[in-house]
């Protein structure tokens, strides 16, 4: 379906979002430090690996430009983080890190990081569509319209929020201006600047020391409590919603510190009469004040559809843990770390083929040590060719930057010389290094030397600083240090890595995630464990555990079917099952998805093809298995 007929391309002030800092903090919002302006880049100019198209927008803070990737030719969008508050770049830049390991149809991709002419910035996907603010505002009275947006809506970014919520994370800044429609009708979940985390287990209040998001559609414990469980992003989803079907003439305006649907008190006051029955006890449901009466997203994205609520949907908002066979390798890894904190240092490596559970076994591994608030525990994603030093623990720093400004830690004390070069490095640390032993005030450390981000930059002052840093964080417990894609580390990052191995005191846990057996550093690991591809019983209970959870149920013979056309790839059995449930609906789906599944098996038999591999569907967009290809296109094009 087509919008572009109902715009109206005036553009209006969206409602702003806030992030305020508590507890005798400075205020961290756009109203503090003026931000960086925005360089003068024109059509044409390549900017690193970036050749600049157009500007997609401009904010206080930031600027989106439309641009193409010189070495691969892929349309991308770049966003400018002009921010000159570290701790508030820090945020945004874990939020958007946080999300790039998720797919799914309706969030959008994120590719990289990267720091251009001193400026850090963002690549991701290019969205082509108009936000849901500019539809609202012009789609006039027509309710048939409305009543299928929110439908989609529902279905779409239900569905997006059952991922991040399933991956411990909250968007936290769900609003019209967040929310892109294509031109074919998806509906596409944007900025993930303010995305935090959340565990029902190590961290179930999610409270923090800090107001987060958009007054208008914040729920009323955000507001009054600071607490941000994944609740509170279904409560913001339904002020759009309540946004999207309401009379325009009945809404309030809004209202500094209180939201949408506090504001209206009644929905019935202000949605129509002609409203779907469904739809107005959705809202309803989604914006009852007591955060654990409301639907989960499963629900939302079910109700949304048309479908029942699954009795998954309702049990728990979280996957249970099944680890596949693999609880004897978990064991082992957890004994490992109990060991390195009882004795010192030590490194865990983690290796396996493509598609085998390695960063799932990694990140569940995180998880357990997690639950014991003694351990600190942070981790990483090695880029591809990077173009900076110290790209990893770039990252790393910033978590734990994040996580040191909370109230329950002090103030970190380094030594001058690598209090300057920590700060040189890496200037997100202001906020926790004492500067009372600084030379010269911290604010001349602010901006680092020209050479900060030089790949060879392994000067012996700056591997002295991080050794220190380290043996000062595993004063306060000990430390584990995930890193995943290990293969693609930076040089410096490595050299970082083999100081801290031979030189830290405390109690430091390294674990290493790859596909490669070698590694680049200098020792070897006390311990490597080897998983193998997913055998079939294995595959059968991914399949199983995934049913209810966006997957639709299918027969025990096609789970059959389709464990053993994965061959054993966790990673893209799972994205197959999630791609083909977002096209198709309960009542067709086990008959379709089963002519599907025979075909891609005895094609996989009798041609040797891998369903492994995917391309993209010209009809669709769609990234789908290449066995799977001739049926999806013929069946999607035809709108399945």
């Amino acid at each position: 379906m087509q919008y572009d007929d109902f715009l109206d391309r005036t553009i209006y002030p969206g409602v702003e979002t806030v992030y305020r800092q508590f507890a005798g903090r400075e205020t961290l919002s756009h109203w503090g430090e003026s931000p960086m302006p925005a360089p003068d880049w024109s059509a044409g100019q390549q900017v690193g690996d970036f050749v600049i198209e157009s500007i997609l927008g401009a904010g206080v803070t930031s600027t989106v430009y439309r641009v193409t990737e010189a070495t691969t030719g892929k349309k991308l969008a770049l966003k400018l983080l002009r921010v000159r508050d570290q701790e508030s770049l820090t945020t945004s830049r874990l939020g958007h890190r946080r999300v790039l390991p998720l797919l799914h149809p309706s969030l959008v991709r994120i590719h990289g990081m990267h720091m251009l002419e001193g400026i850090p910035a963002i690549a991701m996907e290019w969205v082509d569509g108009i936000t849901l603010s500019e539809l609202i505002r012009s789609i006039g009275g027509d309710r048939v319209l409305a009543f299928r947006v929110a439908a989609r809506l529902a279905v779409d970014i239900g569905g997006a929020l059952q991922m991040l919520h399933g991956s411990g994370l909250v968007h936290r800044d769900i609003k019209p201006d967040n929310l892109l429609i294509e031109s074919n009708g998806r509906i596409r979940l944007i900025d993930y600047g303010l995305v935090g985390s959340y565990d029902p287990e190590a961290d179930p209040d999610a409270r923090r020391g800090y107001l987060a998001g958009s007054f208008w559609y914040m729920a009323p414990e955000s507001i009054c409590s600071q607490r941000y469980p994944p609740a509170c992003d279904i409560y913001a989803l339904g002020c759009v919603l309540l946004e999207l079907v309401a009379d325009p003439s009945r809404l309030p305006e809004p209202q500094l510190g209180m939201s949408l649907g506090e504001t209206v008190g009644d929905i019935d006051r202000v949605i129509p009469v002609d409203t779907p029955e469904e739809l107005r006890e959705l809202i309803r449901d989604m914006l009852d004040p007591n955060s654990e009466n409301r639907p989960l997203a499963a629900s939302v994205a079910r109700i949304g559809s048309g479908q029942p609520v699954s009795r998954f949907d309702t049990q728990i908002a979280f996957r249970p843990t099944d680890l596949l066979g693999r609880a004897p390798e978990m064991d082992a890894a957890e004994k490992w770390f109990h060991d390195v904190a009882r004795h010192g240092t030590g490194w865990l490596h983690i290796r396996g083929v493509n598609g085998c559970g390695k960063s799932w076994f990694a990140s569940e591994l995180r998880k357990r040590v997690s639950s014991n608030r003694w351990f600190q525990v942070f981790d990483a994603s090695c880029l591809t060719a990077p173009r900076k030093g110290f790209c990893t623990f770039d990252e790393i720093v910033d978590i734990v930057a994040r996580r040191y400004a909370r109230d329950d830690r002090g103030l970190i004390e380094l030594s001058p010389a690598a209090a300057h070069s920590m700060l040189w490095l890496f200037p997100a640390l202001r906020s926790i290094v004492d500067p009372k032993h600084l030379v010269w005030d911290v604010d001349h450390c602010r901006l680092p030397p020209p050479d900060r981000f030089a790949a060879t930059d392994s000067s012996a002052d700056m591997l002295t600083g991080m050794t220190e840093f380290f043996n000062r964080l595993c004063e306060y417990g000990p430390v584990m240090l995930v890193l995943d894609n290990f293969q693609w580390i930076d040089r410096s990052s490595v050299d970082v890595l083999n100081r801290l191995l031979s030189e830290v005191k405390g109690s430091l846990g390294l674990v290493t995630v790859s596909r490669n057996e070698s590694t680049p550093l200098y020792c070897k690991p006390d311990k490597t464990i080897s998983l193998d591809p997913l055998d079939e019983r294995q595959s059968v209970r991914l399949i199983e555990n995934m049913i209810g959870f966006g997957v639709p149920k299918i027969s025990p013979r096609l789970v059959q079917i389709v464990a053993r056309s994965g061959r054993g790839n966790a990673n893209e059995l799972c994205q197959l099952l999630v791609e083909l449930a977002s096209e198709m609906n309960d009542k067709n789906f086990d008959a379709s998805f089963g002519s599907y599944a025979a075909d891609a098996h005895r094609e996989s038999k009798n041609r040797n093809v891998s369903p492994s591999h995917f391309v993209t569907a010209a009809q669709t967009g769609k990234r789908i298995c290449v066995s799977f290809v001739q049926r999806l296109i013929r069946s999607l094009s035809l709108g399945r």
